[in-house]
């Protein structure tokens, strides 16, 4: 499996942590992410904490999911 270039890697692990972090709603907001891009709330703690990166395909879900988010709230 592909993955993430590094830059865009941790641009999209930096626009998660912002917008995980709004308004203190860590764990809803976790669950959000991971039914939106189809994976468990741990693979989403795992990527905040730098245990794992997304792979490319998943990659493209976030950021798709991060610009429908910026745009619509």
């Amino acid at each position: 499996m592909s993955s993430v270039p590094t830059g865009e890697s941790e641009k999209l692990i930096s626009d998660l942590k912002a917008w995980v972090g709004k308004r203190g709603e860590h764990y809803g907001r976790r669950a959000e992410v991971a039914r939106s891009v189809g994976v468990s709330r741990g693979l989403v703690g795992d990527w905040l904490t730098g245990k794992s990166k997304p792979g490319f395909d998943l990659g493209l879900k976030l950021r798709a999911f991060l610009a429908r988010e910026k745009r619509w709230k």
